[in-house]
């Protein structure tokens, strides 16, 4: 899916914007929840996952919105995030 998104991104500037937030989110929630023992007990983890799924969402209803997904999108967290910080 992200890869249909990325050409896309190529010609629609608020898109890549999104997805490089997306992108971004993703490899700061891989590299937390590899490093979890030092989020532990202070819902840091928590966080940051809820920050990758607002930004997931963006991505995905811009997506809607602008027709390029004419699906409903149905993701998992952690394999979008391991596609997205490709």
């Amino acid at each position: 899916m992200f890869g249909a998104i990325r050409d896309v991104s190529k010609s629609d500037g608020e898109l890549l914007k999104l997805l490089g937030d997306a992108s971004e989110c993703a490899r700061f929630y891989l590299f937390s929840k590899r490093r979890q023992k030092s989020c532990d007990g202070m819902g840091e983890l928590d966080m940051i996952k809820e920050e990758f799924e607002q930004a997931l969402n963006m991505l995905t209803t811009y997506c809607k919105e602008k027709g390029y997904v004419l699906a409903d999108i149905q993701y998992e967290i952690d394999s979008s995030a391991k596609d997205l910080a490709k």
